[in-house]
């Protein structure tokens, strides 16, 4: 699986620690680390897991080893190996055999465990350990915009913009990469600031060459929301899935736009939001269950809305865009 951003962050923050100043003769930790690391950068995670394993074995409170493998850990998908081996090493962090950490390794490692909290759904905790990240780092921009992410998680939007406003603060730059203008654009679809949010959104498609099936999806629904003809925006978002290419074999994307579109009838799309991955099939049913409220909405049904959308936020699939948008939803729909 891909890193995340702030995933990669952290592999910089590992590669703040250097090389070991110890020997790397044959058999010691340090060589087994160093072996491990080669095979990490190679994407061989087993094997980098394996060989960290060896050196903790010989030196059981070597910090750096636990760091990284966690990192191997977190690119397997194993989110609870990961957290436990980013708190040893947050543990062993100071005193021998471990060097004293630089603030980029204690604030990368800090910010490695929150975007694994995160990623599970453990938003309190993700935020406690991004806010001991940022007390490391606190000029580090990207720490503030992964909390921004836990806080549009949890609904609190002017928190998320807070921390969006210092982290364009910390780092201009941060304007004209596509993940900026997304976020932004989430906040501003859960505020339903649908002018707005179609700008941001616009904006991110033209700074983004991947991940730009959902961007799509929703100028489709904010044109509609704006009160466009549907033709229009329906045939930009049928262009767009004409030219997208497969992800790969059971592509859920495809069938969750034609039901947007109006092909395709709510029971066919909840039979097919299943997949052998159980994750995978949480986030299918969060969005299958927004979408359905999406449709309830704009056919008038305020009831049937927000009973989707609290079964979208049932589902606790926090790193769908659909789930803090069915929370901020429900309470400006559930006023008398």
């Amino acid at each position: 699986m891909p890193a995340s951003p702030f995933q990669t962050l952290c592999l910089i923050a590992l590669l703040s620690l250097g090389g070991n100043p110890r020997a790397l003769g044959q058999g010691t930790a340090a060589s087994f680390v160093e072996k491990a690391r080669v095979a990490f950068e190679v994407g061989k995670f087993d094997a980098a897991i394996a060989d960290f394993s060896r050196a903790i074995e010989i030196e059981p409170k070597l910090a750096e080893a636990y760091f990284q493998r966690g990192a191997a850990r977190y690119q397997q998908g194993d989110r609870d190996g990961a957290i436990v081996d980013y708190t040893s090493a947050l543990k062993h962090a100071v005193g021998p055999p471990s060097r004293s950490w630089k603030p980029l390794a204690f604030g990368g490692c800090c910010a490695a465990r929150g975007a694994a909290y995160f990623e599970k759904g453990e938003l309190a905790d993700a935020i406690r350990d991004i806010d001991a990240a940022i007390r490391w780092l606190p000029a580090n921009a990207k720490f503030y915009e992964l909390r921004a992410k836990a806080k549009i998680a949890l609904g609190d939007l002017p928190a998320a913009t807070t921390d969006l406003s210092f982290c364009l603060a910390l780092d201009p730059k941060i304007a004209a990469t596509p993940q900026y203008h997304r976020d932004q654009g989430l906040v501003c679809i859960c505020q339903r600031d649908w002018a707005r949010a179609l700008l941001s959104l616009r904006r991110f498609m033209e700074l983004s060459q991947v991940n730009q099936d959902y961007a799509a999806l929703w100028i489709y629904l904010l044109r509609v929301q704006l009160g466009e003809p549907r033709e229009a925006p329906a045939g930009e978002l049928t262009a767009y899935l004409r030219n997208r290419k497969p992800i790969e074999a059971g592509d859920w994307f495809p069938t969750l736009a034609a039901f947007v579109l109006g092909e395709l009838p709510e029971p066919d799309l909840f039979a097919a939001a299943k997949s052998s991955n159980p994750a995978q099939t949480t986030g299918m049913q969060c969005e299958a269950w927004f979408y359905a409220g999406w449709q309830a909405e704009r056919s008038g049904d305020r009831a049937a809305a927000l009973r989707s959308y609290r079964k979208c936020i049932a589902t606790q699939s926090v790193t769908s865009w659909e789930f803090p948008l069915a929370r901020s939803w429900i309470p400006l729909l559930d006023r008398p």
